[in-house]
């Protein structure tokens, strides 16, 4: 495939001797990685190294630069094989039941996981001091009870998480214990939507040319402390787009195009390409925003019994549903992310006020977590749909598997990197991006910045899901038809 003016434009930029960084953000389906491997080969290099956060997209890159001397890695696999062994790390799991009381004083399940959260981020973090990081955040957790269990997780006395072991990458290159790699062309991939610590891990590493690409209307993990490394690097590094997508039809571009003007970068740029008339289309999406979004539908297709599969195994979607239809059988809940659910089972069993007061468990849970759209929704079909009809699904689900089909159930967060010829959104994604608007609304009354960074995190997350689509996209209300 030829390159484009603008992908050409790339390659020569960072060619140029005055030129050590370029920044190059790259709208959905632009050809970034086939520019970078045309990089890779016009440059005259003996080295090269590609980073990604993701594996997938690290492993499928690596197919591409084949014949290339680019080696392709993720930025926790460099870290790996740089400190786990040499260090005598043990990599498991760190949660709240690896915390225990120091010094004699008990500590509440709230202290520990306000510990465990706090060691989080400082390991996502671009600070490489501990202790000038404790002192400068907000936390009540104890300083003293902070850096003892980083020496505990440093010394390989507790197994630790994998953003733990990249931190202490991270720092023994800062510090000049670990020499940094080295060579001659080094990529970042995923740009607009990585840590902070990756983002000086990418500094950290020597190349007298490097290029970080990406684009920066899909970041969506903003729940992982991920920051915009464009607008991070735009001092140092020469800025140069890519804006003809090869992917979306120009059919549907312009009106990508639209929604992301209008709600998020009235200067955002996004050309299509052009499809045949008579253009076959054989694949299709169903993107909903969260995994209960997706169980109406698949419901629906059981009935008619038209086959599908999912992006995810069936037993992830239907986990927290099935966690709610059962809280009251009393059996502890294991998956820290809804431990609070059962801290809530708890005090509704203890108390004869609340039984009285709410009927059942999940009414109260219902109440009480009310501002949790995934709990919500996972209990809409708890309601709607029941144990047995969920279990019924699961076992039906796992039949498909088997079962040669073009359509594809997914929510938005997992399709990012896939596409189809044609995209629906699921009424839940329409719905998240009206309450989302009316939120930001409110945000910038009461001029709350981090409010209205959640709320763009849920506006980037409709862009990638209707950039999925090739030549068809329906249903998309915030994306209509010009």
């Amino acid at each position: 495939m030829a390159l484009t003016k603008q992908q050409q434009t790339v390659i020569d930029t960072l060619q140029k001797p005055d030129v050590s960084l370029v920044l190059c953000p790259a709208v959905a389906g632009s050809g970034k990685t086939h520019t970078l491997v045309e990089l890779a080969k016009q440059m005259p290099i003996k080295s090269g190294i590609y980073i990604a956060y993701n594996k997938s997209i690290s492993d499928e890159a690596a197919i591409k630069f084949k014949g290339t001397p680019i080696q392709c890695s993720t930025i926790h696999a460099m870290a790996y094989r740089a400190v786990v062994k040499q260090y005598g790390l043990k990599v498991g799991y760190f949660g709240v039941r690896d915390v225990h009381s120091i010094n004699g004083e008990s500590l509440s399940y709230k202290a520990k996981k306000a510990l465990v959260d706090t060691i989080e981020d400082f390991c996502l973090s671009a600070e490489v001091d501990p202790n000038k990081y404790i002192m400068n955040t907000f936390s009540n957790v104890s300083p003293t009870l902070f850096l003892h269990y980083l020496d505990k997780l440093a010394n390989g006395e507790i197994s630790c998480n994998h953003s733990f072991y990249l931190k202490l990458y991270h720092i023994y290159l800062a510090n000049g214990e670990i020499t940094p790699p080295s060579t001659d062309l080094l990529m970042l991939d995923e740009s607009a939507d990585i840590t902070a610590l990756t983002l000086e891990i990418f500094k950290l590493i020597n190349a007298p040319k490097k290029i970080a690409v990406g684009d920066e209307f899909q970041n969506i993990y903003g729940f992982n402390k991920t920051v915009n490394g464009f607008k991070e690097l735009s001092d140092i590094g020469v800025t140069t787009k890519l804006t003809e997508s090869f992917r979306v039809s120009t059919k549907i571009a312009p009106r990508i195009e639209q929604f992301v003007r209008k709600h998020l970068n009235p200067k955002f740029e996004f050309k299509g390409h052009e499809y045949p008339d008579d253009f076959s289309i054989t694949t299709k999406a169903y993107i909903a925003r969260n995994n209960s979004g997706l169980l109406d539908e698949m419901f629906r297709l059981k009935e008619d019994n038209i086959p599908f599969n999912t992006t995810r195994p069936i037993e992830a979607i239907l986990e927290l549903p099935l966690l709610l239809a059962n809280i009251g059988n009393g059996r502890p809940i294991t998956d820290y992310r809804y431990k609070h659910i059962e801290k809530l089972r708890s005090a509704w069993s203890e108390s004869p006020l609340l039984q009285k007061k709410y009927e059942t468990v999940n009414k109260y849970v219902t109440r009480m977590l009310s501002d949790d759209d995934e709990v919500q929704s996972a209990l809409k079909v708890v309601y709607k749909h029941g144990p047995h009809d969920l279990n019924k699904l699961t076992a039906y689900v796992r039949g498909l598997s088997k079962t040669k089909t073009n359509l594809t159930l997914t929510t938005a967060h997992s399709s990012k990197g896939l596409e189809w010829h044609e995209v629906e959104i699921a009424p839940d994604l329409n719905e998240a991006v009206t309450k989302a608007l009316v939120k930001t609304m409110d945000a910038k009354l009461s001029h709350n910045r981090k409010l209205i960074k959640e709320q763009e995190s849920e506006l980037m997350l409709y862009y990638v899901a209707i950039s999925r689509a090739m030549v068809k996209l329906t249903n998309a209300k915030y994306a209509k038809v010009l």
